[in-house]
């Protein structure tokens, strides 16, 4: 047994190791990322996965997670939500980044709530792919049977009014201008 199957089999059977995989995964992080984490190479990482079904599915249950994230936030956009921002006003130095220093103390503190409105565009996006047989762009549609062409042209020509189903008449135009 060489080193690096050493190391995998260490990364294997330790439940914490295996945690934090899941963990890295489900912040969204890059296997480059992943892997430098691990202290080990890009390539290395890229055999281990391929040859460690229980590194796979660390890995695996880390994609879920995060992609269980983000249809949630995508909901919650489509949906749209309120959001509490909390303003403080202080008395004395303060940093430039807003931040108290030494003798500043809380004058006031002011919560506003705002509403975030459905972003029209997310909620298309979950439709379609929740839905797609009711909402995607193309839909696929087939005509079985025989269809006949012909040459013939058929004009509509309506019945003229008589003066009575008429809604103006020239009589009532020559009243109006007199």
């Amino acid at each position: 047994m060489n080193l690096g199957s050493k190391r995998r089999e260490e990364w294997e059977k330790d439940e914490y190791r295996l945690t934090l995989l899941t963990l890295w995964r489900s912040q969204g992080r890059t296997e480059k990322s992943i892997a430098k984490q691990m202290g080990i190479s890009y390539s290395t990482f890229r055999e281990w996965k391929k040859e460690s079904p229980i590194i796979r599915e660390a890995l695996q249950s880390g994609t879920q997670d995060l992609a269980l994230q983000i249809t949630s936030s995508m909901v919650k956009r489509a949906k749209g939500y309120d959001v509490t921002e909390k303003e403080i006003i202080l008395k004395g130095k303060a940093a430039k980044n807003g931040t108290a220093v030494e003798d500043g103390k809380i004058v006031q503190q002011k919560s506003t709530t705002k509403h975030i409105p459905p972003d029209v565009k997310a909620g298309e996006f979950l439709l379609k792919n929740f839905q797609p047989d009711i909402w995607k762009d193309k839909h696929d549609v087939s005509v079985d049977g025989n269809i006949e062409v012909t040459n013939d042209v058929v004009i509509y020509m309506p019945e003229p009014m008589s003066e009575e189903e008429c809604l103006w008449s020239d009589d009532a135009d020559e009243q109006k201008m007199s």
